[in-house]
């Protein structure tokens, strides 16, 4: 089992390295998120993504994988 906090979760979200890591390793490992940890991700992914110019609309297909 491996415990995920915020900052994992956001990696996910913005980044390749972190999703390919949880792919490879989903079924295989137990990944446990705290309820206050994706609210954390969620309440500073708007902020991130703003001061990375990035549009919100570009990375909700890849939030959702």
């Amino acid at each position: 089992m491996l415990a995920m906090d915020a900052n994992i979760l956001v990696r996910a979200v913005l980044g390749k390295r972190v999703r390919t890591i949880l792919e490879t390793y989903a079924g295989v490992v137990q990944f446990l998120v705290a309820d206050v940890a994706v609210e954390e991700a969620r309440s500073h992914l708007p902020g991130i993504l703003t001061k990375r110019g990035v549009d919100r609309d570009d990375t909700s297909g890849q939030a959702a994988r």
